[in-house]
C-alpha cells in the first residue's frame, strides 16, 4: 500500500507559477494529466510516492517544501 502523505496545494501553485510554468507544462514534466495537476493545486487529490518527487524535482524545490507536517 502506498502511503499519502498530503501536499500543501497552494504550494505546488504557488512555485509552479513562480516558475512561469502552466498547468500543462507541468503535468507532461511530471507525467500525469492537467487535470490531475488541477486537482493536487486545488487539494482534491494528493500525488503519491515518486510524483511528489518528480513535482518538487521539476519545480527546484524540496519535498519537504510540498509535503504538510503536523497541521
Amino acid at each position: 500500500m502506498r502511503k499519502v502523505l498530503p501536499v500543501n496545494a497552494k504550494k505546488i501553485k504557488y512555485y509552479r507559477l513562480c516558475k512561469g510554468m502552466s498547468g500543462s507544462e507541468l503535468a507532461k514534466l511530471v507525467g500525469v494529466t492537467k487535470q490531475s495537476i488541477s486537482a493536487y493545486e486545488k487539494g482534491f487529490q494528493f500525488p503519491v510516492g515518486e510524483k511528489i518527487k518528480k513535482i518538487a524535482e521539476v519545480l527546484g524545490v524540496s519535498t519537504e517544501d510540498l509535503v504538510v507536517f503536523g497541521e
